[in-house]
């Protein structure tokens, strides 16, 4: 939109009328400049309805097993989350390995080896439809307690996003 706007100005820059038909032109220009404005603002609410930050719920597990809860810890269809923190803990010994939509060696993207913070860089991690995160503690002493934080955004608008 600020190219739209730009171009608006330079027109009405070169142009040089005086009296009524300069009144006209600028009335003109400012109704554009309104309507371009109103674009962008309309534009920029439908971005922050589609792309917005979200916390991934907090799930925990007694000692050693595995959390697996698609409805906490993978988008809803429609959409796409990229990961940026997943948070281990509330346990004092063991390892939480963290999985993606299977366990398998294949599928291991990072190991907890203390209670800590996994901080996400970039898009390193997009989880799509159907996609899941799951996480399995063993040697664990005390609980384990899993939660993130993610920018979820409507699949419409992904490309936009990641570019």
């Amino acid at each position: 939109m600020t190219a739209e706007i730009e171009a608006g100005f330079q027109a009405q820059a070169g142009r040089a009328v005086g009296g009524a038909e300069a009144d006209a032109g600028l009335h003109v220009a400012v109704g554009q400049l309104a309507a371009a404005i109103e674009r962008q603002v309309a534009q920029q609410a439908l971005i922050t309805r589609a792309v917005h930050p979200i916390a991934v719920p907090a799930a925990a597990i007694a000692g050693n097993g595995t959390i697996d809860d698609p409805m906490k810890f993978g988008p809803r269809d429609g959409y796409a989350w990229d990961m940026k923190r997943v948070t281990a803990a509330s346990f004092t010994a063991g390892t939480v390995a963290v999985y993606k939509n299977a366990v398998a060696d294949a599928n291991q993207l990072f190991t907890f080896t203390s209670a800590g913070t996994w901080w996400i860089t970039g898009n390193d991690m997009i989880l799509m439809p159907g996609d899941r995160l799951l996480f399995v503690g063993a040697g664990i002493t005390g609980n384990i307690t899993i939660s993130g934080d993610a920018i979820q955004v409507e699949l419409a608008w992904l490309g936009a996003y990641l570019l």
